[in-house]
């Protein structure tokens, strides 16, 4: 690298030539400020087509969070994407959170006979009568390699049970059965990643896993979090996402008196653990519309909070405007009204032009007592 200064400023030209068809990282602008910025390298903003590892406790939100980042993938590239629920998936809820992430393509979720006929050229014989995990990740593998789908999401490596457990007594010895299986699925993923990407085909996947407290007294610091999936699972993830749900006004289930509210929402909190194609450790949030998947208005309006730019108190404050409760612009969220949101994504354009505002009380037990 060396240094030059021009009319007084200092500019680094970096004199490294590097030789050898590779294509670069694509990335795809989520249009989620603080997401952009935390899965970027420092120059480019943006979700990397690469591997990825989320992982966090179990019903915060990592399906939804999935579900509709790669639709968001899969329709930038207009191509599909295949899902491999080893745990239960709602169709209808699935196809909710890919229509609000405006996903026109195809969902291929794998899974029965017919997915096994399509995808697999051994075509094992139907002697059982279900699809073994073995069964269902090399469907994965397969779809991976084929260029008409852009992302891949297995949810979860937490369920997935080798055959040999699965048809044998709970006494019987199949330790590192699991891990044998996964460790192979890590290396199919590296090998199928490399190879769209030679062939100018970007390709994601996804790896849904939970975290855990491990016995003994925690894992070496410089392996992340614990995880379900082992440890090659880890290596290979290029980037890994933990998620958490954020306790804030924004985010109300129910009243005093425990009904349910119909319309809620939630704050997804994501810390970037592992970005091989940037600087890990940043943090982002996200806001979750109940019944649907993440709502890019709310976020913009809960990220203009956290950048102090807005305040949630009486009244949601931007600037010198005034735009009512939280329960309103939730209830405007549900129905639809984008252009009510326009101001503060319009702010994130470039938040230091926004005057800073005054924080009010934004205790959430207040909150609930207001919208009673």
């Amino acid at each position: 690298m060396q240094k030059i200064f021009i009319l007084g400023a200092e500019v680094k030209v970096y004199m490294a030539k590097i030789e050898g068809y590779y294509p670069d990282i694509q990335r795809v602008i989520t249009g989620y400020w603080s997401l952009d910025r935390a899965l970027g390298d420092g120059v480019n903003t943006g979700a990397p087509m690469t591997i990825y590892e989320v992982f966090g406790f179990q019903a915060i939100g990592k399906t939804t969070f999935v579900t509709y980042l790669a639709g968001m993938m899969a329709e930038y590239y207009k191509k599909d994407l295949v899902f491999a629920p080893v745990e239960h998936v709602s169709r209808g809820y699935m196809s909710a959170i890919l229509d609000s992430a405006n996903f026109t393509g195809v969902a291929t979720i794998l899974g029965g006979w017919d997915m096994v006929k399509k995808f697999l050229a051994y075509k094992p014989s139907k002697d059982n009568e279900y699809v073994t995990d073995e069964m269902l990740i090399d469907c994965l593998l397969s779809a991976s390699r084929d260029p008409s789908y852009a992302v891949a999401v297995l949810d979860s490596l937490s369920a997935i049970m080798a055959v040999s457990e699965m048809e044998s007594s709970v006494a019987d010895a199949n330790m590192g059965r699991k891990g044998k299986l996964l460790s192979t699925l890590s290396r199919g993923l590296v090998h199928v990643s490399r190879f769209r990407q030679g062939n100018d085909s970007p390709y994601a996947a996804f790896l849904l896993s939970h975290k855990y407290a491990p016995m003994g007294g925690g894992a070496p610091t410089n392996t992340g979090s614990v995880t379900t999936g082992g440890e090659m699972k880890k290596n290979i993830s290029k980037i890994r996402i933990g998620l958490r749900r954020v306790k804030d006004p924004l985010a109300f289930y129910e009243d005093s008196s425990g009904t349910p509210y119909d319309n809620h929402a939630y704050v997804l909190e994501g810390k970037v653990e592992k970005n091989n194609f940037g600087r890990e450790g940043k943090t982002f949030f996200v806001v979750g519309l109940g019944g649907q998947g993440l709502h890019h208005g709310l976020t913009a309006m809960y990220e203009c909070k956290k950048l102090k730019i807005a305040s949630f108190g009486k009244s949601i404050t931007l600037g010198n405007q005034k735009f009512g409760s939280i329960r309103s612009a939730v209830e405007r969220a549900h129905a639809g009204d984008d252009e009510f949101f326009v101001p503060f994504i319009e702010a994130l354009k470039d938040p230091s032009k926004v005057s800073k505002v005054k924080e009010e009380n934004e205790d959430a037990d207040q909150f609930i007592d207001e919208v009673e």
